[in-house]
């Protein structure tokens, strides 16, 4: 979803006095303006034009289109599993391998990086930074609020506030998923925007830590069942979808063990069941959640799924008059007009025939709006004569 921005000269004139600033949503209603005037007074037309009717006079007309980014809370394990276990995350046997965390922090910096123009990513870390892997309460705890809320820009933020690639002591505890999902609920509850909200979910284990365990052995021996709930409500409820992504998840039943994990569950059917709970379960796989066994499957899921949050589909409002003569650029950089967006790096018309209404980045272009979150669209004139 984009917002339009046109900012035009009309008539051939550079005086800015006359100079007019309009802002265009993708019904097509847009409202003008005066640069003069602090205050603006609202002129409803059809189109971000400086006259009444019809297109801006070429050649005079420049509009940044800016992303509406869909707001999506990163929930992430820090559970003591993911630095107590490696894995061949390269699929490379000569090389050594890294900790679950390692390979989680390595992703989540190229995904907000690469995303970070677009998508507001917020982070929450379950369990918290305070926890301690001991078989008490203080495994469980999870923050009132997301280390990182979500914000443009965040990419950097949330780096900061993740433990290191390296980190061991800092990631620790229990697998208090149910808690983790309904603080990152509550965040995306919290304001009365009108924004794409998405919660991705990332776990390596079983959730435990139930807010109503009696004992011990309920707290981390027993499957947390609260976590299918406050998932199902999330989407059927406030149509908020959870994005389910499991990280070397066992399909087997777990042995009755005081180990610190759920008993007599299978992890892979219950985050099968949790996925379609979440209302975008994954399509064509064996898995429901987007199951990852090493770090090269962890980044190429996480990318799909913020892909489904981005289209790089553009809305050009109004239409051109000339589109022959439009030219696209994202960050001052001229953006080439491909033939085939499937195979070349650019943008196309999305209807090639007409009606000449809306464009879509291609290939390594979709990646820069990905991470620019704006581009500028000009209306150029055919040559005189």
């Amino acid at each position: 979803m984009l917002l339009v921005a046109c900012a035009c000269n009309g008539g051939g004139s550079n005086d800015d006095e006359n100079a007019t600033t309009g802002i265009g949503t993708l019904d097509g209603r847009t409202s003008t303006t005066n640069a003069d005037d602090e205050l603006g007074t609202t002129d409803p037309t059809v189109g971000a034009s400086s006259s009444e009717t019809g297109p801006p006079i070429c050649g005079e007309s420049q509009f940044m289109l800016e992303v509406v980014p869909t707001r999506v809370m990163l929930v992430l394990d820090k559970s003591g599993s993911m630095v107590l276990n490696t894995w061949d995350h390269d699929v490379d046997p000569m090389t050594e391998e890294v900790t679950r965390w390692s390979s989680l922090y390595t992703t989540v910096d190229s995904l907000t990086a690469a995303f970070d123009g677009s998508i507001e990513f917020g982070a929450l870390l379950y369990p918290s930074l305070a926890a301690t892997s001991t078989y008490n309460d203080f495994a469980c705890l999870v923050s009132d609020s997301p280390e990182v809320p979500p914000a443009a820009m965040n990419a950097m933020a949330i780096m900061d506030a993740l433990p290191g690639p390296d980190a061991t002591d800092e990631v620790a505890g229990g697998t208090p998923s149910a808690t983790a999902v309904s603080v990152a609920l509550t965040e995306l509850l919290s304001t009365e925007e009108q924004i794409s909200r998405a919660i991705l979910f990332i776990t390596d284990g079983e959730a435990n830590c139930s807010a109503d365990a009696m004992t011990l052995t309920e707290l981390f021996e027993e499957y947390d069942e609260s976590l299918h709930t406050v998932v199902e409500d999330a989407f059927i409820m406030e149509e908020i979808p959870t994005y389910v992504v499991g990280i070397a998840i066992r399909d087997e039943i777990l042995p009755d063990e005081v180990d610190g994990t759920p008993d007599g569950i299978n992890p892979h059917e219950q985050l099968n069941m949790l996925a379609e709970q979440g209302g975008r379960p994954r399509e064509g796989a064996d898995a429901l959640y987007y199951a990852a066994d090493d770090q090269l499957e962890l980044e190429a899921a996480l990318a799909e799924i913020v892909g489904q949050e981005f289209d790089c589909t553009v809305a050009l409002d109004p239409e051109p008059e000339h589109p022959q003569f439009v030219e696209i650029e994202i960050g001052g950089e001229p953006v080439p007009h491909v033939d085939d967006c499937a195979t070349e790096d650019g943008w196309v018309f999305v209807n090639p025939d007409g009606p000449y209404d809306s464009i879509e980045l291609c290939g390594a272009a979709c990646e820069q709006l990905a991470a620019e979150g704006t581009l500028q669209a000009i209306y150029a004139c055919p040559p005189p004569g």
